[in-house]
């Protein structure tokens, strides 16, 4: 996920917020440059991947 707040921060994006569930998954609020705000989360496959191979 940090790639993609990174790639998302090059292109005018600015980091709002991140916050963790009960379920240690985190979430970023994000927002374009016109003030649109967003979230970033792990896609289900991006979860599983996360679970098989904690190390990546």
């Amino acid at each position: 996920m940090a790639e993609e707040v990174s790639r998302l921060t090059r292109l005018g994006a600015v980091l709002v917020a991140e916050s963790t569930d009960a379920l240690d998954l985190t979430r970023v609020t994000m927002a374009d440059p016109e003030g649109n705000e967003f979230a970033v989360e792990l896609s289900e496959e991006e979860l599983l991947d996360e679970e098989l191979n904690p190390s990546a």
